[in-house]
């Protein structure tokens, strides 16, 4: 099946399931009957899944972002209940997403924990998951230090000299300290990732 194809079927359904009230299921039958490959029905159903998203974003965002309970909205009624959860669901990652950005891009230009409580929407992004996201960039920032650092890579060139002085007072090469000043070193020399990045 052809791009072209695949959008051309995607756009019929897209419109039918706006227009009557068809289920996920009944749509893939229908598109079996039509004598269509099981792949290319999923690739349908997701393309059919991103138009709805595309046309029902903004009407879902704006609800979703204010709290609202979108299941009883009369705009949405028509669409089949699955197909609506993976769009709100979809949609909310989204938003999400959006929110921990802000939060990050807040937190870079060292703005107070006030201030981003006031900028994050909290319908969507919890003060609990802010709070949590402020805590662990202050944490990577403090192990990503050059203080921090400075006493790792310290460390390690001293365990390192240790463990060579020893091997060259005894004759015995001592491996495990040598590793193990190498990896302190190792640890002092690398920067910790922000996981809200």
């Amino acid at each position: 099946m052809t791009y072209k194809e695949k959008i051309k079927y995607a756009e019929e359904i897209t419109k039918e399931v706006i227009n009557n009230q068809l289920k996920e299921s009944e749509i893939s039958d229908q598109l079996v009957k039509k004598g269509l490959y099981k792949s290319d029905i999923q690739n349908i159903m997701s393309s059919v899944k991103n138009m709805l998203a595309d046309q029902y974003r903004p009407l879902i965002r704006e609800k979703f972002s204010n709290g609202e309970d979108l299941s009883r909205l009369p705009e949405l009624e028509q669409l089949d209940p699955d197909i609506l959860k993976k769009v709100v669901e979809q949609e909310a990652k989204s938003l999400v997403a959006e929110q921990k950005k802000l939060v990050n891009s807040l937190l870079r230009k060292k703005v107070s924990e006030s201030e981003i409580m006031n900028k994050v929407n909290l319908n969507i992004y919890p003060e609990s998951y802010v709070r949590q996201q402020i805590l662990v960039f202050d944490q990577v920032k403090d192990k990503n230090s050059f203080s921090t650092r400075f006493v790792s890579i310290a460390l390690g060139i001293v365990i390192i000299l240790g463990g060579v002085l020893v091997a060259i007072s005894t004759g015995r090469i001592f491996y495990v300290i040598i590793i193990l000043g190498f990896l302190t070193l190792g640890k002092g020399l690398m920067t910790q990732e922000n996981p809200y990045d």
